[in-house]
């Protein structure tokens, strides 16, 4: 009989924003002998992460409904509940919250709340539904100070008070510093660190040394002639007909497919469904005239035969990337992003709080003093076709790259020199952990729990949300001191290390768990 402990997560909806990341990113670190895990959500998006879910071991069924419609949801989550044996609910965001509290009225099982964000941010709906309700849960996890003092300054009753049902507790989001590590480029081709050093911060010894088949994407016969020095790097590697091996360590297809805990494949190279289509003749995501154009089958399609120097990879071309010796092992080159060119990016969902109409006025004010400068966007929104049109009116098209949404962004990540934020609220943004742990100095406002996570002149530079012009300066000042940005690089990972691991988040949210079954 399965005893372990059976935890549901529930959740509106399962796109690509940091709170739903978590899910299965954690899921990956618990402690799989002790813990089950479960999800429900309720609004399907064509660009969800329910692969990602199901591939960490967790159940994900879907229940169809609107906002309002969760409020009719109560029976059916019970039941689901009930059925599924299920010891802990833990809620993520405002509208799971709320139902998942009034599942609790009916039924007696320990409910756990994520709060991602200030309460200020919500609409009104979901503002006093998670107002008047609040109380009646057990544990509300704040991901940083900002969000729990947002908490006790918003509730009817303070969730601080002694006697109550309700605990707060603050726990910051956390990455997979193993796995989130830069890629290093060498003579031959490029490596994760993660892939060749192990993942010590999983606990898996030299399990984490393996790279194993995903989906019949490896990375095997793939040779790296030298490699940046790191923390436990440096090991020689060599090629054999079955696979790698490191320092006697054979790494070959293994599990049919499975892959192992904290494992993410690499795609970066030729197509492998269509060899003819390789990166000679990517797509272009901006034309001669620098207009950015979306990246779609056509626009790759058009590019043949007509090479063009200013051409882009489009998102549907990286898709079924993987990463063999005999493509060009920089994807600065894909990009065709001079070998020699800083690069500014960030990884976001195009919502109106990351402002991104102000990340290109301030990218345009950049290229008056640093006209080699490059800027990367990763992801994709509602926001998308202004920014495009923002880009294309500006004339500088070809300094812009939107690859749009990418499962795997370790390899874009590891090209930044700087990850450049401007938001007018966060919680504690997960896309920017990432790229600290991929050695990618930071300069930001100061928004929700950013102010937490970078320390002014250490790890990056901030300014206050609304002074977010001073961020200029600050890249400027990174972009023409390469001494400066390596020293910052080298901090933000350790800051990340220190202070975010996943394998300290997942451990003190399993104290959370324990303390509400006990």
């Amino acid at each position: 009989m399965d005893k372990r402990v059976k935890v549901l997560h529930l959740i509106k909806s399962l796109g690509r924003g940091g709170a739903e990341k978590l899910i299965p990113e954690t899921a990956k670190v618990h402690n799989q002998e002790k813990y089950d895990f479960f999800c429900l959500y309720f609004y399907h998006q064509e660009n969800n992460i329910v692969d990602e879910l199901e591939g960490s071991g967790i159940q994900v069924e879907l229940i169809p409904s609107g906002n309002l419609g969760l409020f009719f949801q109560v029976r059916k989550v019970r039941e689901f509940i009930q059925k599924k044996g299920i010891d802990i609910v833990h809620a993520h965001l405002p509208w799971a919250g709320i139902l998942s509290r009034l599942v609790g009225k009916e039924i007696d099982i320990p409910i756990v709340y994520t709060e991602h964000n200030t309460w200020d941010r919500y609409n009104s709906i979901s503002y006093w539904g998670n107002r008047f309700t609040f109380k009646k849960q057990d544990v509300a996890i704040a991901v940083s100070n900002e969000v729990a003092l947002s908490m006790q300054l918003n509730s009817i009753f303070d969730p601080y008070q002694r006697g109550g049902r309700l605990k707060v507790r603050v726990i910051r989001n956390g990455v997979n510093t193993d796995i989130f590590r830069r890629i290093v480029f060498g003579e031959q081709g490029f490596v994760n660190r993660a892939q060749v050093c192990g993942n010590s911060d999983l606990g898996l010894g030299n399990r984490g040394q393996e790279i194993v088949d995903m989906e019949d994407r490896t990375l095997k016969n793939y040779p790296v002639d030298k490699f940046s020095e790191g923390p436990g790097c440096g090991r020689p590697i060599e090629n054999r007909d079955q696979g790698l091996e490191i320092r006697g360590k054979e790494i070959g297809d293994r599990d049919q497919g499975k892959g192992i805990e904290g494992h993410r494949d690499l795609e970066i190279g030729r197509l492998r469904d269509h060899p003819e289509k390789n990166s000679e003749s990517p797509s272009p995501l901006v034309s001669k005239s620098g207009a950015v154009s979306k990246p779609t089958v056509s626009n790759y399609e058009n590019s043949q035969g007509n090479p063009n120097p200013q051409s882009r990879i489009s998102k549907t071309n990286l898709e079924n990337f993987i990463a063999e010796p005999s493509t060009t092992h920089n994807l600065k080159e894909e990009l065709s992003i001079p070998v020699g060119s800083k690069i500014i990016g960030k990884v976001a969902v195009f919502r109106s709080q990351k402002r991104l109409w102000i990340w290109v006025d301030l990218a345009l004010k950049i290229l008056e003093l640093k006209p080699e400068t490059h800027f990367l966007l990763v992801g994709d929104g509602e926001w998308r076709e202004r920014i495009e049109e923002q880009i294309e009116k500006s004339g500088f098209g070809n300094n812009f790259h939107l690859v749009g949404v990418q499962k795997e962004v370790i390899p874009y990540l590891s090209i930044m020199d700087i990850y450049l934020s401007t938001s007018e609220f966060e919680g504690l943004p997960i896309a920017m952990l990432e790229a600290m742990s991929c050695e990618v100095p930071v300069v930001a406002t100061r928004a929700g729990g950013i102010g937490e996570i970078i320390q002014h002149g250490n790890q990056g530079f901030l300014s206050e949300i609304d002074e977010y012009e001073e961020l200029v300066d600050y890249c400027i000042k990174l972009l023409s001191d390469p001494e400066l940005q390596s020293k910052m690089a080298k901090s933000a990972r350790a800051r990340v290390v220190e202070k975010f691991s996943m394998k300290r988040m997942v451990k003190e949210i399993e104290a959370v768990y324990e303390s509400v079954i006990s």
